[in-house]
């Protein structure tokens, strides 16, 4: 349960994200002490964001932060989260617990992605590829150079030597 009450949209936001995020390195935790496959058990409960019904706002009733966080998982969040609102209780969302779990399998599956990445880069840094690559760039770039000046001390003018 996730309470924005009192927010503003920039704070509502933050909390959202910050939220969500600690939910990912949880659920990563909890993935790794399940048995079976690690995407079993990883999550299981709806979300609930309490935003508020709207009693402060500048508009009575007209609530900011619920279509605001609405929005924000629709087209901020890949895959979008989907919202419903809980019945009774117009100041809550319900983000299902399938659109939870399949983010956070998404946000598994880019991380180890990330993770594979910077693993071929440290890989080429300690084996001394990457350095041999810079070395032998540079090393290539000041032939080209050599190759190619016209340094006036090079050539001697033929009166110079009569």
């Amino acid at each position: 349960k996730l309470d924005l009450h009192g927010m503003t949209t920039a704070i509502a936001h933050s909390a959202v994200r910050v939220a969500l995020q600690k939910e990912v390195q949880t659920a990563s935790w909890r993935s790794t002490l399940s048995e079976g496959n690690p995407s079993d058990n990883v999550w299981d409960q709806d979300v609930v964001i309490v935003t508020g019904k709207g009693k402060k706002s500048l508009q009575h009733l007209r609530p900011v932060l619920r279509p605001e966080v609405q929005r924000m998982l629709q087209e901020e969040f890949y895959p979008p989260l989907s919202t419903t609102s809980i019945p009774g209780n117009m100041g809550a969302l319900k983000v299902p617990s399938d659109d939870v779990k399949a983010w956070l399998t998404f946000q598994r599956q880019q991380k180890g992605v990330r993770l594979l990445a910077i693993a071929d880069v440290l890989r080429d840094i300690s084996s001394g590829n990457r350095l041999r690559k810079t070395l032998t760039k540079v090393g290539s770039n000041k032939n080209d150079k050599d190759s190619t000046s016209s340094n006036p001390n090079d050539s001697i003018s033929t009166k110079d030597n009569l």
